[in-house]
């Protein structure tokens, strides 16, 4: 947990002032703002950018409809957690493995600051099982963060099969990550205390199941039985 200590006062983007924020994240501060006061998203470009003081053109250079900014705002998130985290000299000295867990705690920090939102937002999200709009680039954003990481991996021995079976990894994580995200929706522990010790033990068991090489143990026991049954 001390990685969560030690984020809280750094990757906070906020998206209440719009002041230094750039073009995309101000329109999306002006979504969030807009369907947050009245209870719905906007139905028109126009009307939208006639509120917030914007040009269509500032939001078309972004978006290409309101279905496009939805798309768009977890995979933002998830970059804008980064970015402010690389700024950090304790990010930049840590292993990588801790690197996704800090940047996974501030994440759901950013989240929080826009819970209301959030919580209309996943209204209908079920089960983490279920596809849900808008994760398809989130995805994309979250796996590409992944594979520039040096995480731990499966060695097997056989390299035709470590390149599939640590990509099967790489996609775990992301499912982890989905299966925290509908967790925190349902969240209603003080301060999300619940939230933040299911990162730390889910992932960390993550971590620590690629480092001790437990499916090659079975595949072992597997060659082992098939050698047995010839005998």
């Amino acid at each position: 947990m001390q990685i969560k200590v030690r984020i809280l006062d750094l990757v906070n983007i906020s998206y209440h002032s719009c002041v230094f924020l750039s073009m995309r994240d101000q329109i999306i501060a002006h979504y969030i703002r807009f369907s947050n006061k009245n209870g719905k998203a906007p139905v028109s470009v126009f009307q939208f950018c006639e509120d917030c003081g914007l040009s269509e053109r500032q939001f078309f250079d972004e978006f290409s409809d309101f279905e496009h900014l939805q798309e768009e705002i977890l995979g933002d998130f998830w970059k804008n957690t980064v970015a402010k985290l690389e700024e950090q000299e304790f990010y930049q000295n840590t292993n990588d493995a801790e690197k996704f867990l800090a940047v996974a705690y501030g994440f759901f920090e950013n989240l929080k600051d826009q819970r209301s939102f959030f919580l209309n937002f996943f209204g209908n999200w079920n089960s983490p099982k279920d596809l849900f709009h808008g994760f398809k680039n989130f995805r994309e954003v979250v796996m590409k963060y992944i594979d520039q990481l040096d995480l731990p991996s499966t060695d097997l021995g056989i390299p035709q099969i470590n390149k599939p079976i640590n990509k099967l990894n790489s996609n775990a994580l992301y499912l982890n990550l989905i299966f925290v995200l509908h967790y925190w929706v349902k969240d209603r522990s003080k301060g999300f205390e619940k939230t933040d010790a299911l990162i730390e033990k889910l992932f960390t068991l993550s971590f620590d199941m690629m480092e001790t090489n437990s499916l090659k143990k079975v595949i072992d026991l597997g060659k082992f039985l098939v050698s047995d049954f010839k005998l």
